[in-house]
C-alpha cells in the first residue's frame, strides 16, 4: 500500500510539473535562432568543358593558346577569334627559374617549329591538358583547365596551373615567368585597362607588388554596348596566385628572355613590335613569381587565368556608361571597382554607392572626377568585403545627369572551402 501511494504521488508530481512546463512554454517560447543567409556555393575554379565558349590549343612542346568559338551571343560574332597570336601558343612562352638559369618549359620554338623536351607530351582528358618537364632536379607539370571567368560567370576561361616539384637531394632557388603574346581576332596591339591605374595603357608598364590589379582587360572596340571580345587575365582572387611582378610590353621574340623589359625600351615606350616606331601594334603581358628556395621533396604551386571579360553594359545597353569587377568575392578580400565612361566630358564625376558589407577601402573616395580624353575614361575603387552577401546590387552614377549603371556581386565566407 505504501509503495503504491508513493508511486502515484511520484506520478501526480511529474504530470503536475509537465503541465507547468507546458503552460510556461506557452507563455513564453523559447527564442528561435534566425538561420544566416543562404549563400551558393562558390563557384568552382574550374569547371565542364562541355560548356566552354573557348578553345584551348596547345603544341607538342607545351606551348598553349586561346581562341573564341563561333556563334557566342556575349560576343556577337558568328566568328571564330584568337585570343592569343597563335592558337598553339608558339609565340608565347614560360620560363622557370633554376638558381639562375632560366629553361623554357618544353624547350625552345624558332619560327612556330622546335622539339619537345618533355618527360610527358600534353596529353587531353575531359578538357584537362596536363604535360611534364624537369631539369637540374625540378620536376615542373603544367595543367590546362577550362574555368568560369572572374567578371563574367560563364566557362570563357583557361587556368593555367603550374606545379614545381624538387625532385633532388638539395634545396634550390626557383620561380616562374609566364609571357602571353596578346591578341583579340586581328588586332596584336591592344591596349589595357588595369584597376588603379589612371587611363587606358597604350605604352609599356611595369607593376610590382601591391600595385598589382586584380585583373586587367582589353576591349576589341571602344563601344561599351558592342565592345566585341574582351580579354581578361585574372592575378588575384580565388585560388589565383598573385604575381610579384606584371608588364605590359611590346611582343619581340617568341623564346624571348627572363626579363627582356628594359631591352624593349621600358616604361613608356610604344606597344609597337620590338618597340620600334612604324612597326604594327603588337602587345605582350608577362607575369613574374620571383625565385624562393624550394626544399627537397617540396614543392610550389602557380595559377593564373586568361580568357574573356565581361562588363555591364553588354546586358544593360547602357552606352555611355559601365561597370567591371570579379563577380564572386571572399569574405575579407580587397577587390576593385572599374567604371568605364564613354566620350567623357569636362565637369563630370561620378558615385559609387555600395551595399551593406562593402567598403571602401581607405584612401579611396566615393565621389571622382573623371578625366577627359580618348575615347573613353576609366575610374577605379579599392573596396573591402566585409560580410557576406548575395547578389549586392553595386551602382554607380554619372553625375550630373544622373546616369546609374549597376552589378550585382556575392561575398562568400571564408570557411566556405573550394
Amino acid at each position: 500500500m505504501l509503495i503504491v501511494g508513493l508511486t502515484l504521488g511520484l506520478a501526480a508530481a511529474l504530470t503536475a510539473a509537465l503541465l507547468a512546463d507546458s503552460n510556461s512554454g506557452s507563455a513564453m517560447p523559447p527564442p528561435v535562432a534566425t538561420p544566416p543567409t543562404a549563400l551558393a556555393p562558390m563557384p568552382q575554379p574550374t569547371a565542364d568543358y562541355r560548356e566552354a565558349v573557348v578553345q584551348i590549343g596547345y603544341a607538342d612542346n607545351g606551348r598553349f593558346g586561346l581562341m573564341t568559338l563561333g556563334g557566342d551571343p556575349a560576343i556577337r560574332s558568328d566568328d571564330n577569334k584568337l585570343l592569343t597570336f597563335d592558337l598553339a601558343g608558339a609565340t608565347s612562352n614560360t620560363r622557370i627559374w633554376i638558381d639562375g638559369d632560366t629553361p623554357i618549359y618544353g624547350g625552345s620554338t624558332f619560327l612556330g617549329f622546335g622539339l619537345a623536351d618533355l618527360m610527358d607530351s600534353p596529353h587531353e582528358a575531359n578538357g584537362r591538358i596536363s604535360s611534364a618537364w624537369e631539369q637540374a632536379g625540378i620536376r615542373v607539370e603544367q595543367v590546362l583547365s577550362y574555368a568560369r571567368g572572374s567578371t563574367t560567370e560563364r566557362v570563357d576561361t583557361v587556368q593555367v596551373k603550374y606545379i614545381l616539384s624538387n625532385q633532388g637531394s638539395t634545396h634550390q632557388k626557383v620561380g616562374l615567368r609566364v609571357m602571353l603574346d596578346t591578341l583579340i581576332g586581328d588586332n596584336d596591339g591592344v591596349p589595357f585597362l588595369a584597376p588603379g591605374q589612371e587611363g587606358i595603357i597604350s605604352r609599356a608598364i611595369d607593376l610590382r607588388g601591391s600595385a598589382i590589379p586584380d585583373f586587367i582587360q582589353a576591349l576589341e572596340r571602344p563601344n561599351l554596348v558592342d565592345p566585341g571580345v574582351i580579354v581578361n587575365l585574372t592575378l588575384r582572387g580565388a585560388d589565383a596566385t598573385p604575381p610579384d611582378r606584371l608588364t605590359i610590353s611590346a611582343w619581340c621574340d617568341e623564346n624571348a628572355g627572363w626579363d627582356d623589359y628594359h631591352s624593349l625600351g621600358g616604361d613608356g615606350h610604344p606597344l609597337e613590335r620590338c618597340s620600334m616606331a612604324g612597326e604594327p601594334p603588337d602587345s605582350a603581358v608577362t607575369l613574374y613569381f620571383d625565385p624562393a628556395p624550394l626544399a627537397p621533396g617540396e614543392q610550389r604551386t602557380f595559377i593564373t587565368y586568361y580568357g574573356l571579360g565581361g562588363i555591364s553594359s553588354t546586358a544593360s545597353g547602357n552606352a555611355s556608361l559601365s561597370l567591371t569587377f570579379d563577380r564572386s568575392v571572399t569574405q575579407g578580400e580587397q577587390f576593385w571597382v572599374i567604371a568605364l565612361i564613354m566620350q567623357p566630358q569636362e565637369g563630370q564625376r561620378v558615385q559609387l554607392t555600395l551595399p551593406a558589407g562593402l567598403v571602401l577601402a581607405p584612401g579611396s573616395a566615393v565621389d571622382q572626377s573623371v578625366p577627359v580624353g580618348g575615347d573613353f575614361a576609366q575610374i577605379s575603387w579599392l573596396v573591402q568585403a566585409q560580410a557576406p552577401l548575395q547578389d549586392g546590387p553595386v551602382t554607380v552614377t554619372l553625375m550630373p545627369d544622373g546616369l546609374a549603371e549597376t552589378q550585382s556581386i556575392s561575398v562568400f565566407p571564408t570557411s566556405i572551402v573550394h
